[in-house]
């Protein structure tokens, strides 16, 4: 009888063996989405140590150079290559983002800010940008921050505006300060008060806020003028003029509130109604009622 053959092994082992191979490659090399994940990723920490590695080389070297006394040739040369490395990491202005803004002109803050796309954001003359940002009419305050790696971010505090100035026969807007916001496009700030005299900015906040303590007689003022520095006239939109008293303006408002209330003093024919005196009302007659009395037989 002849003897069975056994099947051979090897094939097996050749399988095994393969799947382990497999194995291994598969151990040695991650999966494509993987791959791609781990070096942005290292791109990103890159850049990033790159980034941290210029700010504290800028600050190291700006303290250097001041005790050192460093030529600003050298200074320039160093700039230069703060550009370029800004350049290789990708630390460019990419972006300006400015919050708070109603009324001031954007090409004003751009003008002032003076900052383009691709500027080297480590570069831009942050000191001086804010300097002309708020020298402009209609900023209060503001702030500029580098948000890295290429956000240029601008905060700004607008002025509200608060009257109408009349300065050398002009019209100026300004804030509850007294400081002048703008001399362009005043038609939409006409239903605001204006206030005439060389100091009335610097008074013009406590004569308002008098005024607005009687809304009804408030509503029917037109303009305020200074007197000589020390008191106010107020001229009514029928043209009639109040004239408050130096020491106690507040008072004289009260008590002319209280003459409209019971007398409906302000729908009579006045040019004028002095309050100056505590203990007297003196008035002046308008043109009609002035001719009417000079009339022959009316003695009254």
């Amino acid at each position: 009888m002849s003897a069975v053959k056994k099947p051979l092994k090897a094939p097996v082992r050749a399988k095994k063996a393969a799947t382990k191979s497999a194995s291994k490659s598969t151990a040695r090399r991650a999966p494509r989405p993987l791959r791609q994940w781990l070096y942005r990723r290292r791109r990103q920490i890159s850049n990033g140590v790159a980034v941290l590695g210029i700010v504290a080389g800028l600050g190291w070297t700006g303290y250097w150079s001041i005790e050192n006394d460093v030529p600003a040739r050298a200074m320039t040369a160093l700039s230069v290559a703060v550009d370029d490395a800004s350049h290789v990491v990708g630390l460019r202005v990419s972006e300006v983002v400015v919050v708070g803004r109603r009324r001031t002109a954007r090409e004003d803050i751009s003008r002032a800010l003076d900052i383009n796309r691709d500027d080297p954001i480590l570069s831009l003359d942050m000191d001086g940008a804010l300097e002309r940002l708020e020298a402009l009419g209609w900023v209060q305050s503001a702030s500029i921050t580098r948000r890295l790696p290429g956000e240029v971010h601008v905060h700004l505090v607008e002025r509200r505006p608060f009257a109408l100035w009349q300065k050398n026969q002009s019209l100026v807007l300004i804030d509850r300060e007294g400081v002048v916001i703008t001399s362009k496009n005043l038609g939409r700030f006409s239903t605001l008060p204006t206030v005439v005299g060389r100091d009335a900015p610097k008074h013009v906040a406590d004569l308002l806020d008098t005024l607005a303590t009687e809304p009804e007689l408030y509503s029917r003022v037109a303009a305020a003028i200074r007197i000589a520095g020390r008191r106010w006239d107020i001229r009514l939109a029928n043209d009639i003029v109040i004239r408050l008293p130096e020491d106690s303006p507040a008072l004289g408002w009260k008590r002319l509130a209280a003459l409209q209330r019971e007398h409906a003093i302000l729908g009579r024919d006045l040019a004028a109604i002095d309050l100056r005196l505590e203990d007297r009302l003196i008035v002046r007659l308008g043109a009609k009622a002035a001719k009417l009395r000079r009339a022959p037989g009316n003695n009254t």
